[in-house]
């Protein structure tokens, strides 16, 4: 039997599957990542850490597996998107990663906007390269290329330093169209062209890997390796089979986001700021008791014994300004409502409602969507029943949670397996694919009357908070 090798480089940790030939999960191990807030509104993650966590989980899942080594006949990485990664000729990061939602680069963005007259954004890469350039000279003439995350993972696995078309285009310096930079913006950031990556397609074999990679990963040196591409493509990869007017898709994660099908057949949809990692950052910088006892199991049941509503309490989850409906970099958390007689569970369930309004307020923005007869919900955040169950009433739709919540390195399998000839392409890759349900909670009238008068108010604390929120940052 012959197997796949498959790296999701997330946001919150990094994950490694082994799947089989019928693209069915036969192990899987995940290692969590470190992220460094060394300014209010920055996030830094370092590329070794990438490193020697992927490593490790490698190896865990290939143990999970129970599978030779020998046996995986191919590998591929996904991951994160939008951080530069400034490489030397060593390949050697010359500086932290700046994350995707960090928000330092805003006034960058503003300048190309200004200066372009083109939507741009601070979660982008070219505002964030534009900022190195400005704050950071000598390490930016320094830089013989940039890539992105997943690109830093596959360098290690097989030298080969390139990127893949879909992480090029979120750059904002890529025309999927032209199948080329776009010189201008790149000019105008002022990337000499020969620091650009090479951009190849993301099931294309790009190298192999190397005895060094061998030697720390256990994989045989020689097993060919994909470019790869950003883990929301791989996503979407993945869901396809799933994906139909009426249904859609709730990913719970570091980026929440919601994706269906419009009127006209097209995948409709957008991404939030912040949403799972709140509650990372509420267990760990909050949560005063010791860390073994408070876990995210432990906070799930608190969720469950608080009354929908919280209580009162409402959390706007911009903890990290906001990309949908609309773009605000300015925009903060905000928990309103506070009382001496509120609890832990009752702000642990306020995060999971806050971050379920905003879904909803980004599926009120979609004008050609039909009514949901159902959602799926995946990502991490999928594992917590309590929280599944707040989407199915604020939604007032059943919303199911699937056998597997991974479908990054699902996806990621699909273009591995037709790269190697298993299947004759991704479409027919894709036809192996089904959504075995595990779990479903059907909404409750009364919590979805409740949650509809609280929608009503979140709403209109976004509109009354909105001017207030350029002065904050202004403050800092």
């Amino acid at each position: 039997m012959s197997y796949l090798l498959c790296v999701d480089l997330g946001t919150s940790a990094c994950k490694s599957a082994i799947y089989d030939q019928e693209l069915n999960i036969k192990g899987l191990a995940s290692e969590d990542l470190r992220t460094a807030f060394p300014r209010f509104m920055w996030a830094e993650q370092s590329p070794e850490d990438w490193w020697a966590k992927s490593r490790i989980a490698i190896r865990r899942s290939i143990r999970a597996a129970g599978i030779r080594a020998k046996d995986i006949v191919g590998a591929g990485i996904c991951g994160q998107g939008h951080g530069p990664v400034l490489l030397n000729r060593k390949f050697r990061a010359l500086f932290p990663c700046i994350i995707w939602p960090d928000l330092r680069a805003i006034k960058q963005a503003e300048f190309i906007e200004a200066n372009l007259h083109r939507e741009a954004a601070a979660y982008y890469t070219a505002a964030k390269l534009l900022w190195i350039r400005e704050k950071c000279p000598k390490i930016f003439k320094e830089m013989w290329k940039f890539v992105l995350p997943k690109d830093y993972i596959r360098i290690k696995l097989t030298d080969t330093v390139l990127t893949d078309s879909g992480d090029a285009a979120g750059t904002m310096m890529y025309s999927m169209e032209g199948k080329s930079w776009d010189y201008e913006l790149v000019d105008f950031v002022g990337i000499p062209r020969q620091k650009l990556p090479d951009v190849r397609p993301s099931e294309e074999v790009v190298g192999e890997v190397t005895r060094k990679a061998s030697a720390e990963t256990k994989l045989r040196a020689g097993t060919p390796v994909i470019a790869g591409t950003a883990d929301y493509i791989c996503t979407r990869l993945a869901l396809e089979c799933y994906l139909k007017p009426r249904k859609a898709v709730v990913y719970l994660g570091s980026a929440p986001s919601i994706f269906t099908v419009g009127k006209g057949g097209n995948v409709v949809g957008g991404f939030m700021g912040i949403g799972g990692a709140t509650l990372r950052w509420f267990k760990e910088r909050l949560c005063c008791l010791d860390s073994s006892t408070v876990n995210y199991e432990a906070l799930d049941k608190e969720a469950e014994m608080a009354e929908p509503g919280s209580g009162g309490l409402l959390f706007l989850p911009h903890m990290m300004g906001e990309r949908k409906p609309a773009y605000n970099p300015y925009a903060r958390g905000v928990l309103f409502g506070l009382s001496l007689g509120h609890e832990r569970r009752n702000v642990v369930r306020s995060m999971m409602e806050g971050v379920a309004f905003q879904l909803k307020c980004i599926l009120k923005s979609m004008q050609d969507v039909e009514k949901l007869d159902e959602i799926l919900v995946i990502g991490g955040g999928a594992k917590s029943f309590a929280w599944v169950q707040v989407v199915a009433d604020i939604f007032n739709v059943d919303a199911c949670m699937p056998h597997s919540v991974e479908m990054g390195t699902l996806g990621l399998a699909v273009l591995l397996s037709s790269s190697l000839g298993f299947f004759g392409s991704v479409s027919e890759a894709q036809k192996k694919l089904s959504i075995d349900v595990a779990r479903r909670a059907s909404p409750r009238r009364e919590h979805n009357q409740k949650y509809d008068e609280l929608f009503s108010l979140y709403c209109d604390l976004e509109k009354a908070l909105a001017r207030f929120y350029g002065r904050v940052h202004s403050s800092l």
